[in-house]
């Protein structure tokens, strides 16, 4: 709707080569919200870059305590599906991502987990003393080793599905069943069964 109502989408819609990613950002909150839900479910890359503990009395994480010379590392995948972070994780619910709450969404609410506080080398928090913010959702990493080719990468997806969906109706074929949270493969990267679709053009 968002789309369409931007002259993005449906008859009259501007040509497709034209379709820029500008006009999309400014368009479409909820394709943003759309892109960023299938990634907190479905993350490309399934963990992160390693780490190593350095501090000689200990690194708190939870409730351990882990010595120097530690090799640790947060499993993108489960840190998106988790129960503890997340209100029903499973859920594909991309209203997760709009509204007031929405900027905010990627960070844990107070209490939640059992995360203790903690240094990243190269990463400060810069918040002055004031209580740190734990993220939850990272798709692309976190700190100095995150992901040098992300901007470009959300400005690719989001530019190909808004000019997809401009374009096209995607549906699932009638009595079509999957359980794609089970035909999940978490290894570097993370992999599902092909799903099935109905794709007719707008009209």
């Amino acid at each position: 709707a968002e789309l369409t109502a931007a002259g993005l989408a449906g008859p009259g819609a501007r040509p497709l080569h034209s379709l820029t990613h500008d006009a999309l950002v400014k368009a479409s909150p909820a394709l943003d919200a759309l892109i960023q839900e299938t990634m907190r479910l479905y993350p490309t890359a399934a963990t992160s870059a390693s780490r190593v503990t350095t501090d000689p009395s200990g690194t708190p994480l939870g409730p351990y305590t882990l010595p120097p010379g530690i090799v640790i590392w947060a499993p993108q995948y489960l840190l998106h599906n988790s129960t503890s972070l997340w209100d029903n994780p499973s859920t594909f619910k991309p209203e997760r991502w709009l509204g007031p709450e929405g900027a905010a969404a990627q960070y844990a609410k107070p209490g939640a987990g059992t995360a203790r506080s903690g240094t990243d080398n190269g990463a400060p928090s810069g918040n002055g003393g004031e209580q740190q913010q734990y993220k939850r959702y990272m798709p692309f990493g976190e700190g100095i080793k995150n992901c040098v080719g992300q901007a470009y990468g959300q400005a690719l997806v989001r530019t190909l599905v808004g000019g997809l969906l401009s374009r096209l109706r995607f549906s699932l074929p009638p009595g079509f069943t999957s359980p794609e949270r089970g035909n999940v493969v978490v290894a570097i990267t993370t992999k599902m069964a092909a799903l099935q679709l109905d794709v007719t053009p707008r009209e």
